[in-house]
């Protein structure tokens, strides 16, 4: 699994096909620690009817997990 490292934190981005060939996107946020790395949240990218494609799909999670990292909006458990 790739992570990539933006400001401070990581992130991963993910797709998984629907049944009706449509895409859900999904980004897990990380935090760095002594021991490696630690999941903070992983949320999923809210559409009606899905994505139309994989791309389309990694492109919007990776998109909102960097706002959400910018903005601050990452909570820490």
């Amino acid at each position: 699994m790739k992570y990539t490292k933006y400001q401070d934190l990581h992130y991963h981005v993910s797709a998984v096909q629907r049944d009706n060939a449509r895409w859900d996107a999904f980004y897990e946020i990380l935090q760095p620690t002594d021991t490696g790395l630690k999941k903070v949240r992983t949320y999923q990218v809210q559409t009606a009817y899905g994505f139309e494609s994989r791309h389309t799909a990694l492109d919007d999670a990776e998109r909102n997990a960097r706002a959400d990292i910018e903005q601050g909006i990452v909570r820490f458990h």
